[in-house]
């Protein structure tokens, strides 16, 4: 849950809070499927809500325990993105969580397995020296260690 407020005529009131809840399946969290909801700090209305629950859970083939963990997926994700980008200093490693990626950003067919991924969520100096600093992600593979998807862009400004 996150807590948002609001300034009016230059000063800080009430806003709201944002709860997010990713769809479980088979006790796995989806990157992508979930509930999004915004409710008002004063007067409890919800101002938002969205349901995004499109999975087939039967796309969820793999075995839920990860054949790596996530020390060894950090690994995985730091070689690539050196092999990729060369030296990237201060790379920082934020998070490491084993989610169902099944946005549809990583797979044309949307009948194909869903992998079991670590999501590791990392920035380093240039990320961090930008007008508004991000994180970036590295997907790998829970069973094979294959780097599958990484939204880092060194381009940025």
């Amino acid at each position: 849950m996150t807590y948002t407020s609001r300034l009016e005529g230059g000063k800080e009131v009430a806003g709201f809070y944002g709860i997010l809840y990713a769809r479980l399946v088979r006790g796995v969290p989806c990157s992508g499927d979930g509930c999004d909801l915004e409710v008002d700090a004063v007067n409890g209305e919800t101002r938002r809500f969205c349901k995004t629950w499109a999975l087939d859970e039967e796309r969820c083939r793999a075995d839920t325990t990860p054949s790596i963990p996530a020390e060894e997926a950090e690994e995985h994700a730091r070689a690539y993105l050196t092999e990729t980008y060369g030296d990237l200093p201060g790379l920082t490693i934020h998070a490491t969580l084993l989610k169902w990626a099944d946005r549809p950003l990583w797979t044309k067919d949307l009948s194909a397995p869903v992998p079991l991924g670590w999501e590791v969520t990392f920035d380093n100096d240039h990320y961090r020296s930008l007008t508004w600093p991000r994180n970036a992600t590295a997907w790998v593979d829970a069973h094979t260690g294959e780097v599958f998807a990484c939204d880092y862009r060194p381009d940025l400004t």
